[in-house]
């Protein structure tokens, strides 16, 4: 398999990692490679799909409903985000090398990782925007399975047990895609870090995911603050309709106007997300 994962964030490089769990069951001979580039801003983190389980494993096959509901017109908006967001994803991960202005080379986990770096990808309406980052690793002998599990967000998802900056999953609310699983808002809570130099964040992110004709995974979101929902947000007309818990109907703008959770720091999602390609004969075959 190969997987891509495109994501504009900081200026700085991302630390990446790649994991390899040991209940995994390898597929002899495949091979998949790992495209990751460092989350939207200001520690902003990824999103995957909902929890992909496997049998034993205790986690859930899907989050709990939403109570709450957009409104039809901005279900349609956020739906046109999220398909331009994965187009994107896709032809960033299609670029030529010579596209990049950097390219650097690191070991992870005992693996190669190239990590490309485009200082100006996103139009110049979205204003001042971080670098986009882009990741590539090749992984060895593990399933399609064992990367969905090992990168899905929501909750009760492995991410929850192996990675400690993460406290909590939230699926805020679920609308239905132009194709492939239902889109999510997803809310992230993260820990405070390093004696609580780094606050903790929240970052609330549209998250969707599908299998495409190819054969590959995408999975991708990008924040409910950022610049892609902007001019789509601001058609509906203010923020009418409740922004709280509980059911009823929420305009989009309502939900980006929303308050901050006390206590924490808002972060912002600018593009995330992941491709897994099978690059062998023993990928493809599952």
């Amino acid at each position: 398999w190969k997987s891509l994962l495109p994501r504009q964030g900081p200026a700085h490089a991302p630390r990446a990692r790649a994991a390899k769990p040991a209940m995994s069951t390898p597929v002899s001979g495949s091979r998949f490679a790992a495209l990751e580039a460092p989350d939207g801003v200001r520690d902003g983190k990824e999103c995957g799909g909902p929890s992909a389980s496997r049998p034993g494993s205790g986690a859930p096959s899907a989050p709990p409903p939403a109570a709450r509901l957009l409104t039809p017109e901005d279900e349609c908006r956020v739906a046109a985000a999220a398909e331009e967001s994965l187009a994107d994803m896709l032809r960033w991960a299609s670029m030529p090398e010579e596209w990049w202005d950097e390219k650097r080379v690191s070991h992870v986990g005992g693996a190669e990782m190239q990590l490309y770096t485009k200082r100006s990808a996103f139009p110049e309406e979205h204003g001042q925007c971080p670098p986009l980052f882009l990741g590539v690793i090749v992984l060895d002998d593990i399933s399609l399975d064992d990367l969905r599990y090992l990168t899905a967000a929501g909750e009760g998802v492995a991410k929850l047990r192996f990675d400690p900056s993460l406290a909590t999953f939230e699926t805020l609310l679920t609308m239905e895609a132009l194709e492939g699983e239902p889109i999510r808002l997803l809310r992230t809570h993260t820990r405070p870090m390093l004696l609580g130099l780094i606050s903790a964040r929240e970052v609330d992110s549209i998250c969707m995911q599908r299998q495409l004709p190819d054969g590959r995974w995408i999975a991708g979101g990008f924040g409910l603050q950022s610049p892609r929902l902007a001019p789509r947000a601001s058609d509906t007309g203010g923020g009418s309709g409740s922004s709280g818990g509980g059911g009823g109907v929420v305009s989009l703008q309502a939900l980006r106007e929303a308050p901050t959770t006390v206590g924490m720091v808002q972060a912002l999602d600018f593009a995330s997300g992941y491709i897994f390609e099978p690059v062998d004969a023993a990928a493809k075959a599952g």
